[in-house]
């Protein structure tokens, strides 16, 4: 009986969905022929909307790599060289001004707890440069050069999110996939202690000060504070690469819309 039953429930949510990627569909082509973009811009994108509505399963090719939004395509990689993507140059070139912009403002900020609970033990607390697409003012406005900085990035505030991550010892985040492969996530060491590491697929790294670590946190990961002091790192979430200007106006597009990807999660 409840096998039977989860498949009349898989069986409805279906049913509803159907109309609903037709809807977002016809309504994405007609202001995708504005903007130039022809469907045969879209496919993917078409199978990606077809995968968060459950309509059609996802062609993992990693088992470690399973987020529940899956585009389809995208080079599956979970580490990245800095040297591949050029505005990292700048957050070298300017650390010292963005650590202390950071830390200076934090120290007299009230923190909030990650919302996710990931955590099964410490604490684990951010302060937002955009979150769910927005650009949170008081952050961005007491850090305007991390700001500029991080409007250099790609589809920064539209990818995913921007914040500072502080990690209070003796903290562990459990192992998860990210929300999306549409992004890449990069890491700023600002306050890196012995004992801070973090394990993206069947590798683990640690962080080093004024060093970017990017990877794909759709991979699955996770992390460690055993220090007895914080660890505190900028985060920063840009667009894949191998995405195209089609797809990427498409993903951001398709948020605005009703039924469309506003809750994809942008954690």
């Amino acid at each position: 009986m409840p096998r039977a039953r989860a498949k009349i429930k898989r069986l409805v949510v279906r049913a509803g969905a159907r109309p609903r990627r037709a809807v977002v569909w016809a309504q994405l082509r007609r202001r995708a022929a504005a903007q130039g973009f022809g469907s045969s811009d879209l496919e993917r994108f078409y199978h990606y909307l077809s995968h968060h509505l459950k309509l059609e399963k996802p062609d993992y090719v990693d088992p470690l790599q399973q987020p529940p939004n899956y585009f389809p395509d995208l080079r599956s990689q979970p580490i990245y060289s800095p040297s591949e993507f050029v505005w990292t140059r700048e957050i070298f070139d300017n650390f010292n001004v963005i650590k202390n912009e950071l830390l200076e403002f934090s120290a007299k900020s009230n923190l909030e707890a990650q919302p996710q609970g990931l955590t099964d033990r410490g604490r684990w607390n951010v302060l937002y440069f955009y979150a769910g697409g927005r650009r949170v003012d008081a952050t961005t406005t007491a850090c305007p050069h991390t700001a500029e900085i991080i409007d250099l990035m790609p589809g920064a505030g539209r990818a995913g999110q921007a914040y500072l991550s502080v990690l209070r010892g003796d903290t562990h985040i459990t192992r998860h996939f990210g929300p999306t492969n549409t992004r890449l996530r990069c890491h700023v060491g600002l306050v890196v202690p012995d004992g801070a590491r973090i394990r993206i697929g069947a590798e683990t790294y640690r962080w080093e000060e004024g060093e970017c670590l990017l990877f794909d946190d759709s991979f699955d990961h996770e992390v460690w504070n055993e220090a007895s002091s914080e660890r505190v790192v900028l985060i920063v979430d840009f667009w894949h690469p191998d995405l195209t200007p089609a797809e990427t106006w498409a993903i951001t597009e398709a948020r605005g819309l009703r039924f469309g990807l506003r809750d994809i999660l942008h954690a």
